[in-house]
């Protein structure tokens, strides 16, 4: 039997938790995790494009 094997890349996201209380820190600039949420949010859709 003739077996062919076929490599595909999948995505791959790191997605580091930091410390427990670094969303409730002073972070500069202000805006620091309300950008990291906004990724997060549409990370299903960037996972479903590199399809």
């Amino acid at each position: 039997m003739n077996h062919q094997l076929t490599t595909v890349k999948q995505p791959v996201f790191y997605i580091p938790h930091g410390a427990g209380p670094c969303f409730f820190m002073n972070w500069q600039p202000a805006g620091t995790w309300e950008q990291m949420a906004k990724f997060l949010t549409n990370i299903s859709s960037r996972l479903l494009g590199s399809l």
